[in-house]
C-alpha cells in the first residue's frame, strides 16, 4: 500500500472514530433523536462493514429507546 493510500485511510479512520465519538456522547447523555442522527451520519463515514454495522445497530438501539421515552410521556 502505497504511503498516500496509508494516509488517507488514517484519516477517513480518524473522521468516522469522531463521528462516532459525538454519537456515543449524545446517546450517553439520553438525546436519543439527535443520536440516530448522528450515528446515520458517523455510518456514512465507516471505514468498514463491521464499523457501519455497528452504527446501524446504535442507530435501532436509539430509535428503540426513543419510542419507549415518548409512550412514558
Amino acid at each position: 500500500m502505497s504511503r498516500r493510500r496509508r494516509v488517507l485511510d488514517e484519516q477517513l479512520q480518524q473522521i468516522y472514530l469522531d463521528a462516532a465519538e459525538e454519537a456515543a456522547n449524545v446517546e450517553r447523555s439520553g438525546n436519543y433523536a439527535k443520536a440516530i442522527d448522528l450515528w446515520a451520519e458517523a455510518e456514512k463515514c465507516a471505514v468498514t462493514i463491521t464499523q457501519r454495522e455497528w452504527c446501524n445497530t446504535r442507530r435501532h438501539y436509539c430509535r428503540n429507546w426513543q419510542g419507549k421515552r415518548e409512550r412514558k410521556q
